[in-house]
């Protein structure tokens, strides 16, 4: 799993966690419940290849196909938390 800090460009950037990561929907199955990391609900879910997002919670989503393979699927994700929830304060060591 990734961690990044970026900034949004603007004239007053505001810091964004970002995290990142993949998950498998091994051979035979649908879905595959993804550990995000955030410990918030995230404003953005963003997965390659394409498929099903439900079950989005503070530390979990879900990731589904709608037939079993017969092999395994690989995906690619990335997630961006609601900057309503972000203490800038604290992410780069300052005070709040």
């Amino acid at each position: 799993m990734a961690y990044r800090l970026l900034t949004t460009g603007s004239a007053n950037p505001v810091p964004q966690l970002q995290k990142s990561g993949s998950a498998t929907i091994t051979a035979g199955n649908t879905s595959v419940t993804v550990s995000h990391g955030l410990s918030m609900l995230p404003e953005q879910i963003t997965i390659a290849p394409d498929a099903n997002i439900s079950a989005v919670g503070e530390n979990t989503f879900t990731i589904s196909i709608l037939y079993a393979q017969a092999t395994d699927v690989i995906f690619q994700w990335f997630v961006t938390p609601s900057m309503q929830y972000v203490n800038t304060g604290n992410l780069d060591g300052g005070s709040p």
